[in-house]
């Protein structure tokens, strides 16, 4: 495959990719502007230069996709967290704490596959900007329990607002049924992998 049909983060000046799912009686990429051989029901990316390169088997590799998706969705994520004043793992951390008042700091780390020296800096960094709070927890006195400010809360909300805002636009295009089953699938596959993985946390997160 043609390294153009690659992701590649560290070459900004490389075109947009584009992930077409041809399917069956599609008629968004023309018979004539497919690479010789391609099915009708093959797989493609298409670039701005109008070049329609097959997938292939790489259409089915989470791996690639995953790649592809954190490739083309970073921009988003970092307009998002300028949009709110937000540094790296903040928004990951609100979500959590939202959905989870009072969970322990070192339950954050790991919902969050974040270190624990990570997550130590953006727990300090938002209770420094009043939008969270830390306590002993009564329950184990070498635990801290987190919980959201009214502040905090607020801005988690607005967030959650426009990070839902991006996904409508994202998902144009596909039914809310189908969006729902992607969904789905892709949870109980990060619960799966979860169960037999080893690996350690990360420094960085996206969010």
């Amino acid at each position: 495959m043609s390294k153009d049909s690659v992701p590649a983060p560290h070459n900004p000046a490389r075109e947009q990719v584009i992930v077409q799912a041809s399917a069956p009686g599609d008629t968004s990429v023309s018979p004539d502007r497919l690479p010789e051989g391609a099915a009708p029901g093959d797989r493609a990316f298409r670039f701005k230069s109008g070049s329609v390169i097959r997938a292939g088997w790489l259409a089915e590799d989470l791996p690639f996709l995953n790649r592809s998706l954190r490739y083309l969705l970073r921009g988003q994520g970092g307009e998002l967290r300028r949009e709110f004043a937000l540094e790296s793992g903040d928004i990951g951390v609100l979500g959590v704490l939202q959905s989870n008042p009072g969970v322990t700091q070192n339950d954050l780390a790991a919902s969050l596959v974040l270190k624990k020296s990570a997550v130590t800096r953006v727990v300090q960094r938002l209770e420094a900007r009043g939008l969270l709070t830390r306590a002993r927890s009564s329950v184990d006195r070498r635990a801290n329990v987190l919980n959201l400010t009214e502040a905090g809360m607020d801005l988690s909300i607005r967030v959650r607002e426009a990070a839902a805002a991006r996904h409508a636009e994202w998902f144009t295009g596909i039914s809310p049924d189908e969006r729902a089953v992607f969904f789905d699938v892709l949870f109980r596959l990060v619960d799966r992998l979860a169960e037999t993985h080893s690996g350690d946390a990360t420094d960085e997160d996206d969010d």
